[in-house]
């Protein structure tokens, strides 16, 4: 996909890059900037981890974490990002592909689940959407009658991406982890690298890298400066 990239203005991927600061999450299929975010995502610029709907069909979800102020969260403490992307997608999953049992309020839930005592979203699709925040080790499955829900499985680690994962819906960057002095394109670049456990859209970057120029121009339009 990075000649898709290559054939697109720079106004197109400004927008991408926008609607993904604006929604954090984004579901590639359904935006009216599919092309571009799935070039995005393939090229390795941002992450596109990976779930499948109701029908069995993979759906991905734009996650460029603007914002984070930790390096060691890029690097040596990467595990909580990953547990934060994989939540930010179970919500999206379920707000946007979840049939009868649509999630309508993601962040509500999420704020729930911060409580360790909670136990909810007992539905007929809890295990599919949440079966990957149960493989990483952040939920348990708890059963009532005929159906489940989920528990958080208290942790600092846990406790730590659910609040990422929080912020990133509610402001589209992680605001608790900021500091002065790192450029917004630093944590961007990292989470154009990021490889999901779950199911990954394959970056395209080692078989067919984008020109140099053409990765400045795209950070550029991402920050939203003018380009000369």
């Amino acid at each position: 996909m990075a000649d898709v990239l290559a054939a697109v203005d720079v106004d197109s991927v400004r927008r991408a890059f926008e609607e993904i600061r604006g929604y954090q999450g984004v579901p590639v299929a359904t935006s009216t900037n599919a092309e571009v975010l799935d070039g995005l995502v393939a090229a390795g610029l941002v992450a596109g981890p990976a779930l499948e709907d109701p029908r069995g069909n993979r759906q991905a979800f734009a996650i460029a974490p603007y914002g984070l102020g930790r390096p060691e969260l890029l690097t040596i403490r990467k595990p909580i990002l990953d547990k934060a992307m994989a939540i930010v997608t179970a919500v999206r999953m379920g707000q946007h592909f979840g049939g009868i049992t649509s999630l309508r309020a993601p962040v509500a839930i999420l704020r729930r689940l911060q409580d360790p005592d909670w136990e909810g979203a007992f539905h007929s699709s809890t295990r599919r959407q949440y079966g990957a925040l149960y493989r990483l080790g952040i939920i348990r499955f708890v059963k009532s009658g005929s159906l489940y829900g989920i528990r958080l499985i208290d942790s600092a680690d846990n406790r730590e991406a659910l609040q990422l994962a929080i912020e990133l819906l509610e402001y589209g960057e992680a605001t608790s982890t900021k500091e002065a002095g790192i450029r917004p394109q630093d944590g961007l670049a990292a989470a154009g690298t990021y490889r999901y456990p779950i199911q990954t859209v394959r970056a395209a970057r080692r078989r067919n890298p984008l020109p140099e120029r053409l990765i400045d121009d795209i950070f550029e339009a991402a920050m939203g400066r003018q380009l000369l």
